[in-house]
């Protein structure tokens, strides 16, 4: 079984491919949507995230998302010291999803592929990637937010140029060239 991980900054289109690998029949294990869950049942994480950050990351129970964006967007160091505290229980998790799948692929999607442990699990990696400005504006327009917002955000990730030349395989999400037909050619080269 192969493992191909998905990347690409936010904004990008990563989780509509990931969506159509799904439709296709491939099974899709996604990092972030795991992670957020992890984080919200994990005794032992939550611990961990709490001695790291303080204890008000933590409101009845559940991870303050809001807040927890707050601290991670804005400076890269928390950033980093999160995603090593997560990406244990995360890659974890895959493994044992991934034994369980009986596809000849499995993809897992993952904003911060590069930069977290994950990476050692996959054995092909996939940018998909589209134009700051055309990221910016989906972004707005999906998660409500300020261009500011959006544009520290990009600032805190992996720069386009560094994870367009780690990727073993690029989509390109802009608009102008069909995505469909990109999917379809990068399972025939898988």
């Amino acid at each position: 079984m192969q493992k191909i991980g998905i990347t690409g900054g936010i904004g990008s289109g990563k989780s509509v491919v990931c969506a159509l690998l799904n439709i296709m029949g491939y099974p899709v294990f996604n990092a972030d949507k795991e992670a957020k869950r992890i984080c919200n049942e994990s005794a032992l994480l939550k611990t961990k995230l709490q001695d790291a950050f303080g204890r008000e990351l933590y409101q009845n129970g559940q991870l303050n998302k809001a807040l927890f964006a707050e601290i991670l967007f804005k400076d890269k160091k928390q950033l980093s010291k999160a995603t090593e505290l997560i990406h244990p229980f995360v890659n974890d998790y895959f493994i044992q999803w991934a034994h369980k799948q009986s596809s000849a692929f499995v993809f897992v999607e993952s904003a911060i592929l590069f930069e977290s442990s994950l990476l050692h699990y996959v054995d092909t990696t996939v940018t998909v990637s589209a134009p700051e400005d055309i990221r910016i504006r989906r972004v707005i327009k999906r998660d409500h937010v300020s261009e500011l917002q959006v544009k520290e955000r990009i600032n805190n990730q992996l720069s386009e140029a560094t994870r367009l030349q780690k990727a073993n395989f690029i989509l390109y999400n802009d608009g102008s060239q069909a995505i469909i037909p990109q999917v379809e050619k990068l399972i025939s080269l898988l």
